[in-house]
């Protein structure tokens, strides 16, 4: 009978006897056997055991893949390969799931999509699951044929006397596949790291607790090279890692290598804590290398067991870095060096640089400007919509490149025009990063452009009402002579009488109004002597005073020792009556008029007095705090026949006269007003030369 048939005949306590003996035969032939060696012969004994045609042990597959893998696999007909075998709807995953499962026969009708079913028609199916020490599932045990099993109870037996024994060896198998991954993986790590890695043995422990020099002491005697990798042994000029194995630290970075030593120290003092350092070593054109040492001491049981240290050369880094420094710096100093506003900005408007051009354009301090934004109190409120296009985020470098005339805002004073051309600067990822403006101060030329536009309209007119003074006044001698002549020839109780004393009194104003007009057009007959408008001003007090009344406050500012100037006194106090009154009339209400004296120095392109020569002048100021003028009144308010005043309270010529008599005079008039806040009237004269005081 065969042995399968005797068996299954015999009674149970008999088939306990016969499993028993098979699995210790079983395990006799396993007892020599380990890792790979175990599960080759486990799973052929198996197959043997089970009369199955086929037995593997698989593992579980790491990471996401929802699988197992075979570490061994029998085949009674062939040799098979191992395989990797997906669990869903597979006997595994039922294996895994209870802890073991068995199919007596249409195993491959059962699981119609697992494919080592399939491609060996298996019939019965027996597994077991192998867990780990912590209960977790590791892989399985199974045995499949081609014929049904015929013992269920045999074979569930013998997978469950060497499931503990598989799930071992397997449980050893990760481990030791964990240690050799981790080795290869801190192996190739090591070797193929472009910083210099070493790593510094001691033939014997160094205690922490001996001294400092005792401790480096022994670190160079008992220390040597045990492991690094070729960018350290390039490092120290050799070519290749296993050069390098044994040789002493000395050998390498000497005793007297002060700067070794030092870390050494250091590190001593940290414990051994992991510290970097950086040092320049010097190549062999004596140029500096920029090198990172780390290194971190290895210490149990208060000794020093080993010391690793990387040490990473950041040359080219450095250097690029230096070189960026270097660029920057000298870009900022060209800012700095050229006699032009400059500025960088970057997109938030923060200004990272000001030259001090710009600082003394805008009359501001560095720490003024690390508290004020650009957008917020430089410029005026109304152009900030060109620079925030300006620096608007994901804008190109081109498009950041422009040319445009703007203002700049001063704490105090008038704005200031300036053009601006503005660079894109790139930043690391070769978009927009800041931008550069490079300005010019062009206040001084806009005032003067202003002027001389204005000089050239009142000279136009001038000329123009000079002629028309002339030809009136030839006009106006017939009419005079004529009616004067008349006049002796009719007497008093002739009706024709108060007439012509009508004709005379007219052509008496009209010549009035023809003075005026010459006055304007800078061609009246003038007698200048050298005077002091402190002494014009004081005989012409109680004349000013009659002109403002009592509800206006009367304010004098005369500067002592104020320099002569050389003018007509006559026409200088008839254009000073002409501001007092013109003043009156700006102050219906009442108000406050002050008339004030000051010496001058003109500089070189000062923006306040753009058409006046550098040197001395005298100023003469007449202000009030009355109504005020608009922009476009001041543009016509010296031209004859202009005025703000009301239909027949005034001719127009006031201030046209004014504006004759200064100029005729070698100096300037100017105007400052905001309607609601007052004028001021300034006239400035060349000062006499040489200038005493008065």
């Amino acid at each position: 009978m065969p042995e399968e048939a005797k068996v299954a005949a015999a009674s149970p306590s008999h088939l306990k006897d016969a499993h028993r003996r098979l699995a210790l035969e079983i395990a006799q032939g396993l007892s020599a056997t380990l890792g790979r060696d175990f599960f080759r012969s486990v799973v052929r004994h198996m197959a043997a055991a089970c009369h199955a045609d086929y037995a593997y042990l698989a593992e579980l597959s790491e990471g996401p893949r929802n699988a197992v893998r075979t570490v061994a696999v029998y085949g009674k007909q062939s040799d098979l390969r191992d395989f990797e075998q997906p669990l869903a709807a597979t006997p595994v995953e039922r294996v895994l799931e209870d802890g073991f499962f068995a199919c007596r026969r249409h195993t491959e009708q059962n699981f119609p999509s697992d494919t080592f079913l399939q491609s060996f028609a298996v019939e019965g199916y027996a597994g077991i699951r192998l867990s780990d020490s912590a209960g977790q599932p590791l892989g399985i045990l199974a045995i499949a044929s081609r014929q049904r099993l015929t013992d269920i109870r045999l074979v569930r037996s013998l997978l469950e006397t060497f499931a503990p024994r598989a799930a071992a060896e397997l449980e050893q198998k990760r481990a030791d596949d964990a240690r050799r991954e981790n080795l290869e993986r801190y192996r190739a790590f090591i070797a193929n790291n472009s910083d210099a890695m070493w790593r510094i043995e001691f033939s014997e422990p160094i205690p922490l607790s001996l001294g400092e020099d005792e401790q480096i002491d022994r670190i160079y005697r008992l220390g040597y090279i045990a492991e690094c990798n070729d960018a350290f042994a390039r490092l120290a000029g050799f070519e290749r890692a296993e050069q390098m194995l044994g040789t002493s630290i000395d050998s390498f970075v000497p005793r007297t290598n002060e700067q070794f030593v030092g870390e050494l120290r250091a590190a001593i003092r940290s414990g051994f804590r992991s510290g970097t350092v950086q040092f320049t070593p010097l190549d062999p054109e004596g140029r500096p290398l920029y090198r990172l040492r780390t290194h971190v001491g290895i210490v149990e049981n208060g000794a020093l067991l080993r010391i690793w240290i990387t040490t990473r050369d950041i040359t080219r880094l450095r250097r690029a870095e230096l070189s960026l420094a270097a660029s920057e710096r000298r870009f900022r100093e060209v800012l700095e060096g050229v006699q032009l506003p400059a500025i960088i900005l970057d997109l938030q408007g923060t200004i990272t640089f000001a030259n001090r051009c710009f600082l003394g354009l805008a009359q501001r301090t560095r720490e003024d400007l690390t508290s004020l934004g650009w957008l917020s109190g430089i410029i005026p409120a109304e152009e900030s919509t060109i620079w925030k296009s300006i620096l608007q985020p994901g804008r190109s470098v081109q498009e950041a490149t422009t040319h445009f005339e703007g203002a700049i805002v001063r704490p105090d004073g008038p704005h200031h025009v300036v053009e601006w051309s503005t660079i894109g600067l790139r930043d690391p990822q070769e978009g927009l990063g800041a931008i550069a403006a490079i300005g010019r101060d062009a206040t001084r030329e806009r005032a003067l452009e202003m002027e001389i536009r204005q000089a050239q309209k009142l000279d136009s007119i001038g000329r123009l009402a000079t002629g028309l003074a002339h030809d009136f006044n030839n006009l106006l001698t017939v009419i005079a002579g004529r009616t004067t002549e008349l006049l002796r020839q009719t007497s008093e109780s002739h009706p024709h009488r108060s007439g012509l004393a009508e004709i005379e009194d007219a052509a008496k104003l009209c010549t009035s109004i023809t003075g005026q007009l010459l006055a304007f057009g800078r061609k009246q007959h003038l007698n200048p002597e050298f005077i002091v408008l402190n002494t014009v001003i004081a005989s012409a007090e109680p004349l000013i005073r009659g002109f403002t009344g009592a509800a206006i406050e009367l304010h004098f500012d005369l500067q002592p020792s104020l320099w002569r100037t050389y003018a007509d006194p006559a026409q200088i106090l008839r254009a000073l009556a002409n501001l007092v009154t013109n003043a009156r009339d700006a102050m219906p209400n009442g108000g406050t008029l002050t008339i004030a004296t000051a010496n001058l120095v003109v500089q070189a392109q000062d923006p306040e007095h753009p058409a006046l020569k550098p040197g001395n002048y005298v100023r003469l100021s007449v202000a009030d705090s009355g109504v005020g003028l608009s922009e476009e009144a001041k543009l016509h308010v010296f031209e004859p026949f202009f005025t703000t005043k009301a239909a027949g309270k005034g001719t127009g010529f006031g201030l046209a006269t004014v504006y004759g008599i200064v100029t005729q005079s070698g100096g300037q008039i100017l105007v400052c007003s905001e309607p609601g806040k007052g004028t001021t009237f300034e006239i400035v004269l060349p000062a006499a030369s040489p200038s005493p005081a008065a």
